[in-house]
């Protein structure tokens, strides 16, 4: 059995993220232009217990878990998985969890899901730019800008532009050096 890392706080835009993963899906988000609230709201979820989700994205009105790279047969935890459908069922919306840092999707392999589906990814539209998580980065689920002729075309666009790979790369570049704080 592998040792277990142990996360590095990592301060990025005054936030004092509980890991460097976590702080990377930020520049991620700041980059794509994603707004988004750390740890805005814990929630009592009853006999699953208290849930503090790491991020909420207003403008997608979607939650965001972030966990570690998983091996593709692999889930997380049972009370992740717990956690993410009570808060769904109390809070009415979707919960979303990001395995892994920001990157590239390869061929079958992506790199969130919802609690109780795989195969979701970031996607943005070709024409208006509305930018989403969606299953197999179907970006015709986004909510669209006005007037958007590609709104519900299923696969009018997708995880590969080009804002969203700078947006990996940025996160990847960032450097949380000295626990400064860092803004881009």
């Amino acid at each position: 059995m592998a040792d277990k890392l142990t996360p590095i706080e990592t301060i990025y835009k005054g936030y004092r993220f509980r890991s460097r993963l976590e702080a990377r899906w930020a520049v991620f988000m700041d980059t794509l232009g994603v707004r988004w609230e750390y740890e805005s709201e814990g929630f009592n979820l009853g006999r699953a217990g208290w849930y503090l989700p790491d991020f909420f994205l207003p403008d997608l009105d979607i939650f965001v878990e972030i966990k570690p790279a998983l091996p593709a047969d692999e889930w997380p935890a049972d009370s992740v998985i717990a956690k993410a459908e009570a808060l769904e069922d109390q809070s009415g919306k979707p919960v979303v969890i990001l395995c892994g840092s920001p990157g590239p999707i390869e061929e079958g392999s992506y790199n969130g899901f919802l609690w109780n589906d795989s195969n979701y990814c970031w996607c943005q539209c070709i024409e208006c730019g509305a930018v989403g998580i969606q299953f197999e980065g179907r970006a015709g689920r986004n909510k669209h800008r006005a007037n958007c002729t590609q709104n519900g075309n299923d696969r009018g666009a997708g995880w590969w532009s080009i804002d969203i790979t700078i947006a990996w790369q940025a996160s990847r570049a960032q450097r949380f050096e000295y626990n400064r704080s860092q803004s881009k």
